[in-house]
């Protein structure tokens, strides 16, 4: 593990405070956490500046909650027991220290990116590869540049692999993170359901994604999902190619899929794979997950073990059930890739009943696009064949008129101002057997739900 000293040398930074007594070659330095209500003990606070603030005063709480050091622009009292570092640029050093970490690093660096799918992906490659190889697993986060110096300042010199999620939101974005990660391994999952405002238009965003691919070196290796979005990109990348997926020329083709709720099942290489998830387009992700294996050393049958022991992204789909109806709860924003998952999981549930979805505002760039909602509506109808939605939010009209658009007849689908005017419309039409998606942050929790059904009592059917 890196050591303070090795820290200072890699910055220059200067000592403003260190513990008496205590050799700076012999501290390590913890994992780097740059907003103070993350730390946990053992970490290194490091202050970068945000919108008022130059990130000091995020300090205190940092130490309070075991750091044992920070790196800041000007001093700060901390405990005596604690290490100081200034830095006239925070960024600039971080930088500095991510690509000393990278240099140090011999193992393989994978690179995980896409529309959908691509934090499911990393998680389950390192279930497959970490079995039996030391490896780190990182994301980028919503800042894309600071997520990958956080990424790549992680990574041990005796890890074996890293897999680092990366994201973009403009074109020529991705060029400076692929110089700063240097990947051996791209791994794109799916283009086809891509929200296009980061980079304008599908061409544009075809263009970003080729530039990540040629930026790879003739030695590396890319796994490509077969995304006809991503056929025309093969040219630009100088290192051979590996194609997953369902159709006639990949190179790991899975046969026999099967759906059913809350599995997803198919054969590869003579090995049926078994995962617990909810959805069919796991199944990208799975791929990807098996040829970064195959390539890393690893044989069909352990890899379906380990995949067998996967478990979902805490954050995405809870299902439960309540007065005899299924509701699926995925409590991120809205946006159409994600629309297009989560419509795909809700008519894939047997239900006896009728399939209900409620949605809230987008959380993509363009939020503010009626088009984008009247999309949003659309596919909601289009990928799930709702029989009743209903819209929360600002611009919840466009959302129904799209669904309307679709096929779904005016008073099955209802526009709300937010989550609370939905319940009465939600808790009046619910009935035993009926399958309900609630999409999007900030409506209704289980919980809340659950108390609110309860006032209303279940409508007799014929």
């Amino acid at each position: 593990m890196a050591t303070i000293s090795e820290l200072i040398a890699a910055t220059d930074a200067h000592v403003l405070q260190q513990p008496g007594g205590v050799d700076p070659a012999a501290v390590p330095v913890g994992r780097i956490r740059v907003a103070g209500r993350q730390v946990a003990p053992g970490d290194v606070y490091w202050a970068l500046p945000r919108a008022g603030c130059d990130g000091t005063q995020q300090s205190a709480e940092a130490f309070a909650r075991g750091a044992i050091g920070a790196v800041v622009p000007r001093p700060v009292e901390a405990p005596s027991d604690r290490w100081i570092l200034q830095t006239p640029d925070a960024h600039e050093a971080l930088h500095r220290w991510a690509q000393w970490r990278r240099r140090h690093f011999s193992g393989t660096l994978i690179v995980i990116t896409g529309e959908l799918g691509s934090t499911t992906a990393r998680q389950m490659m390192n279930m497959v590869l970490g079995g039996r190889l030391r490896g780190a697993s990182e994301s980028a986060g919503h800042d894309p540049h600071v997520g990958v110096l956080l990424g790549v300042s992680a990574i041990e010199p005796e890890h074996e692999y890293a897999l680092l999620e990366l994201a973009a939101t403009s074109c020529g974005e991705f060029a400076p993170l692929m110089s700063l990660a240097m990947p051996k391994v791209a791994v794109i999952t799916s283009l086809a359901y891509s929200p296009v405002a980061y980079f304008g238009n599908r061409q544009r965003t075809t263009l970003a994604y080729g530039k990540l691919l040629a930026a790879l070196p003739p030695d590396g290796r890319a796994v490509l999902a077969d995304d006809p979005w991503l056929c025309p990109l093969a040219s630009s990348c100088p290192a051979p190619i590996t194609w997953v997926g369902t159709s006639d020329g990949c190179d790991l083709l899975a046969e026999n899929v099967l759906t059913t709720e809350g599995r997803l099942q198919f054969t590869l290489g003579g090995v049926t794979f078994h995962i617990p998830a909810w959805g069919r387009h796991h199944l990208t992700a799975a791929l990807c997950a098996i040829a970064i294996g195959r390539m890393m050393g690893m044989d069909f049958s352990a890899m379906a073990a380990a995949l067998e022991k996967y478990r979902p992204v805490p954050d995405r789909c809870k299902v439960v059930e309540l007065r005899g109806a299924t509701f699926i709860h995925d409590p991120r924003d809205a946006d159409l890739a994600g629309m297009h998952e989560v419509a795909e999981i809700l008519h894939q549930v047997d239900a006896a009943g009728r399939r209900i979805i409620v949605c809230g505002d987008l959380g993509e760039p363009d939020a503010r696009c009626p088009t984008r909602y009247w999309q949003l509506g659309r596919a909601a109808v289009e990928t799930a064949g709702v029989n009743l939605l209903i819209a929360c939010g600002q611009y919840s009209r466009y959302v129904v008129a799209g669904a309307r658009a679709a096929g779904v007849p005016h008073a099955k689908a209802i526009a709300c101002r937010n989550a609370a005017d939905s319940l009465p419309y939600l808790g009046q039409a619910t009935q035993p057997g009926d399958v309900v998606l609630i999409k999007g942050s900030g409506l209704l929790e289980i919980k809340r739900l659950a108390e609110a059904l309860g006032a209303y009592p279940l409508r007799r059917t014929a």
